[in-house]
């Protein structure tokens, strides 16, 4: 056995503890905090707080999409309606409050 198959479970598990250096010469980061910076703290935020709440303007969005289409294969006045419709649902969805 070559002096290189002996010594590769050395290096791996020098490298599974952190310890050593990359195949390029490159040191291995570590878990360990660099002296002078912060740690990184996580805030906990609730599902409640980051989920969407109920909203009627994306059916209201998607039925104005349907007037706008029907209306741009019939009648200018429909495709208009249609315009109207869709603007204001897009308006309503975003000035809706959380």
């Amino acid at each position: 056995m070559s002096q290189e198959q002996q010594d590769q479970p050395k290096r791996i598990e020098q490298l599974s503890q952190g310890e050593g250096s990359a195949s390029n010469g490159a040191p291995v980061a570590t878990g360990e905090n660099v002296a002078g910076t912060p740690k990184k703290v996580r805030k906990v935020v609730s599902e409640e707080a980051i989920s969407p709440h109920p909203s009627i303007w994306p059916l209201g969005l998607a039925l104005a999409l349907v007037v706008l289409l029907i209306g741009s294969v019939t009648q200018p006045l429909i495709l208009g309606l249609g315009a109207l419709l869709v603007a204001a649902a897009i308006i309503g969805w975003g000035l809706e409050r959380r």
